[in-house]
């Protein structure tokens, strides 16, 4: 009834047996940013799209489980290393699964990180999208 609808939202392309779902997922989106509602204020922050990417993988104990090895670099103790080794697969699974995501990150985003964060991405794997042109600047930069 568009004499009564002011605004739509979508939960992304999928077909669901009522608006009841949908509805949940909003007001569970909505709430988090609450205060009082998440049980550590800081969780949203470092919550998936916070950044405008998505999140890192994720590794718990033990370190092997079904012949599977956690990385090396969460084992190691240096948090710097750590920080980093989640912003570069950060990016880089936003930039293969999520390739809109990606470029916005890239347009809006990218600039606004720390320069150490910025060469990591460039230093640690394809160019991201980014064009030879750009990333010219980054020649002899050191940290």
């Amino acid at each position: 009834m568009q004499g009564y609808v002011d605004e739509e939202l979508s939960v992304g392309e999928a077909v669901l047996s009522g608006g009841e779902l949908p509805a949940l997922c909003l007001i569970d989106a909505v709430c988090r940013w609450l205060p009082g509602v998440l049980g550590n204020e800081a969780s949203a922050q470092a919550d998936s799209f916070a950044t405008g990417l998505l999140d890192h993988p994720h590794f718990t104990r033990p370190a092997q489980f079904e012949g599977l090895d956690a990385p090396a670099v969460l084992l190691g103790g240096n948090h710097e290393a750590i920080r980093l080794w989640r912003l570069r697969e950060a990016m880089d699974r936003t930039r293969r699964l999520r390739p809109a995501l990606w470029a916005a990150f890239l347009t809006e985003r990218l600039a606004g990180l720390p320069r150490a964060d910025q060469w990591w991405r460039l230093a640690s794997g394809p160019s991201g999208g980014l064009r030879p042109a750009q990333t010219a600047r980054w020649k002899g930069w050191k940290s």
